[in-house]
């Protein structure tokens, strides 16, 4: 791949969005996250191919807003 894209959140945020999507306890979220990479290892993959984060710590209609920002920044380089 040429480029990567992360979506990122704070912890806090991806935690209490697991629990209440996957109906499950904070032990449980932790787990999960513990098992995927970091977020800082995320970001990092700046450092080895171009990356364009979003940032998902608000609401969906924010979210759908970067995502398709994002789309057109890409289309573009095409």
């Amino acid at each position: 791949f040429d480029r990567a894209i992360v979506v990122d959140c704070e912890v806090d945020n991806q935690i209490n969005r697991l629990m209440t999507r996957e109906k499950i306890d904070q032990s449980k979220a932790e787990a999960m996250l513990l098992a995927q990479a970091s977020r800082e290892q995320r970001l990092q993959l700046n450092d080895h191919l171009p990356t364009d984060i979003i940032e998902n710590n608000a609401k969906i209609v924010e979210l759908e807003t970067r995502v398709a920002n994002l789309y057109k920044k890409l289309s573009s380089l095409s």
